[in-house]
């Protein structure tokens, strides 16, 4: 019978291969349709105000999106949602200053999701390590109401932050690079479960950090083949791949 540490090693030895095996898929897809390094974009000049403004109601959305659009919006209380606002006005500013605006806006999601990954994972922790993690870094969110609130405001600003990204640069596919930058995300869950737990409790081994680290090595990887990808661009053949 596998000892419980056994298992998780096998567990973060399989986040990794896949990882590795979604950077492979998508520089191999890239590729295969001759898509040049760096791109340019046809820019739209639509403000974040008006992307904030017209977000709940949208065009041509049907019934459930407008649902779920409305979920988002109404978990984060409405003061919240000003200071929400008020940082996107912000980050719009620092991004169009930037040589590569959409970059910086994509390198914002791709933190958000983490940040999302991140901050789900230790609401998830066994309540004393929670409470352990929560005594050692002043950082960290003191309470579960308070990192709910965060992970709720930082949801409607990554929606925002998308639907920026489509209407302004035409940065929006289905099957896009943001797709894939999630799937990835529930792939390295497991492996940050386990990091998270064993390093709150100090049962962390070399071993198991030089593993995690390899792992955010392949997402860096990851991360910078998916900010060079053209606006529109579909990874449909990685899903064929991955049902293989």
């Amino acid at each position: 019978m596998c000892q419980p540490g056994a298992i998780s090693a096998v567990e973060l030895f399989v986040a990794f291969i896949l990882l590795v095996f979604t950077v492979v898929a998508v520089t191999l897809i890239l590729r295969a349709r001759r898509q040049p390094e760096g791109f340019r974009v046809q820019e739209t000049p639509i403000p974040l105000q008006q992307v904030w403004d017209e977000w709940l109601q949208g065009e041509n959305l049907d019934d459930a999106e407008r649902a779920r659009r409305q979920a988002i919006w109404t978990e984060v209380p409405a003061e919240t949602r000003q200071d929400v606002l008020d940082d996107l006005l912000r980050f719009e500013e620092r991004a169009l200053e930037s040589p590569r605006p959409l970059i910086t806006i994509r390198k914002e999601i791709m933190d958000s999701v983490d940040r999302r990954l991140l901050n789900q994972e230790i609401l998830a922790l066994p309540p004393e390590l929670k409470q352990q993690l929560r005594d050692s870094s002043s950082e960290a969110l003191q309470n579960d109401h308070d990192a709910w609130l965060y992970i709720s405001a930082n949801e409607l600003r990554l929606e925002i932050l998308r639907e920026l990204a489509a209407r302004r640069f035409g940065d929006a596919a289905e099957n896009g690079w943001f797709t894939v930058y999630e799937k990835a995300g529930r792939l390295k869950q497991r492996s940050l479960r386990h990091f998270l737990r064993r390093s709150i409790a100090g049962e962390l081994h070399e071993a198991e950090d030089s593993r995690q680290q390899a792992i955010t090595m392949v997402d860096g990887a990851l991360r910078a083949r998916l900010l060079d990808v053209a606006p529109g661009t579909e990874f449909k053949g990685l899903d064929e791949r991955e049902s293989r």
